[in-house]
């Protein structure tokens, strides 16, 4: 097993991207890449022989996509935030993976990171769309080792062009917090699951279960109302609002921040 550390955005912990026997037809330096959309949604990806610039590219479908999440297909930085207008790759973004390794997002109807942005696996960076030289939305996706595109894998698995697959980039959040009335802080993790996002808080005796938010949401963690305690909250990058859930069960509300801020 090869562990690679890399790098804490806005979270407790460090993100991680880890290796687990990789086939000879995979680079050993390549990150363990999940499919660009949040936990648990279906989508189909396909190719052809002529498909710019490799058919190893996967153009992503499935019905009303439009508008829908585009998420990180492993931990990174963002190192490109184009827009080749009506042609082309339209809108897009690069993520590099280290190593020579980086991954490639096109057509999108909007950008929501910046260029020297991390980026977790599963953070959102944009939205699916009909940008540059193309004639329906969908998203273009690419894996690359340095300049080639190389053939495609998702939780260790080649992906043949044709099928249907469901997600499962579904990582945990690490977080922390006094979730009792100790003084020592605790750990925790925000788990995502298909469509819902759920903290899971380690207490002295027992683990707090606490069901809140969407699995593509980023979590976040505060005294939002004076008691002494650690609430949990969320914020919902597309319209850059934080959902706060206090002690008692209340929700508060919050728009802050730009929509690529962390």
């Amino acid at each position: 097993m090869r562990l690679r550390l890399g790098i804490a955005v806005g979270f407790p912990g460090l993100l991680t991207a880890i290796v687990l026997g990789a086939t000879p037809a995979v680079a050993s330096e390549a990150p363990d890449y999940e499919m660009p959309f949040p936990c648990g949604q279906e989508w189909t990806g396909g190719s052809r022989p002529g498909h710019s610039p490799s058919p190893k590219s996967i153009d992503f479908n499935r019905p009303g996509d439009y508008g829908d999440l585009v998420v990180s297909s492993a931990p990174g930085v963002v190192t490109r935030v184009a827009d080749s207008g009506s042609r082309s790759y339209g809108k897009w973004v690069v993520v590099d993976h280290g190593e020579g390794q980086s991954s490639l997002y096109a057509h999108l109807k909007a950008q929501w990171v910046t260029v020297g942005q991390p980026l977790d696996q599963g953070a959102v960076l944009g939205v699916v769309g009909d940008t540059g030289g193309v004639s329906g939305a969908h998203l273009h996706f690419e894996q690359r080792s340095g300049n080639t595109v190389v053939d495609p894998y998702f939780h260790q698995v080649a992906f043949k062009a044709g099928t249907t697959a469901a997600s499962e980039n579904c990582p945990d959040v690490p977080l922390a917090g006094s979730w009792d009335h100790g003084s020592a802080n605790a750990v925790a993790v925000f788990r995502r699951t298909a469509g819902s996002g759920t903290f899971e808080l380690a207490g002295p005796e027992t683990i707090i279960t606490v069901p809140f938010g969407r699995g593509s949401d980023a979590p976040v963690v505060g005294d939002w109302d004076g008691d002494g305690l650690t609430d949990v909250g969320v914020r919902r990058q597309k319209n850059r609002k934080f959902f706060l859930r206090h002690g008692d069960g209340a929700v508060s509300r919050a728009r802050f921040g730009r929509i690529s801020d962390l």
